[in-house]
């Protein structure tokens, strides 16, 4: 294995994937469109629930501030809310709202369908073997990241 063509394949993968998918997503009976970052942040937040801007950021693989202004964007939409804990006021929360998590369903049930005309253009056992081969990676780097922040606590991932 080459691991460094391994890690130009996994981000062509993921830069693939997101044009393919988040791309010009528009909000039911609106013409407002949400940005790939946007859509991302809604299913974030909708599979995690509730979590820190800061986490977020990380997550989406942008800064601090420039995840601020999709926050803000999505707040006017009414799609997520913003809260600072009583015990920790450093924080900033967000959480999807009612309309939030119907768009996340959306943007959810559009990508169904994307994925499967996707896989409808490979052999049917050849798309169960890239589902089953892309379980196991997702397993094998959730362990290695476990194993690491255990080893280093303090370094960041």
């Amino acid at each position: 294995m080459n691991p460094l063509a391994f890690l130009e394949t996994l981000h062509s993968l993921e830069v693939n994937f997101i044009n393919l998918f988040f791309k010009n997503i528009s909000m039911p009976n609106s013409t407002d469109k949400l940005n790939p970052t946007a859509a991302r942040c809604l299913l974030t937040l909708n599979y995690e629930g509730q979590m820190p801007m800061s986490k977020i950021a990380e997550q989406l693989h942008i800064e601090k501030g420039s995840f601020t202004t999709v926050a803000k964007k999505l707040e006017a939409l009414d799609l997520i809310e913003r809260f600072t804990p009583a015990d920790d006021r450093r924080l900033q929360i967000v959480q999807l709202t009612t309309k939030g998590k119907t768009m996340a369903n959306v943007i959810l049930h559009n990508f169904s369908i994307h994925i499967e005309d996707v896989f409808a253009r490979l052999p049917k056992n050849q798309s169960q073997q890239i589902i089953q081969a892309v379980h196991e990676l997702d397993a094998v780097l959730a362990d290695a990241l476990h194993h690491e922040v255990k080893i280093n606590p303090t370094r960041r991932t």
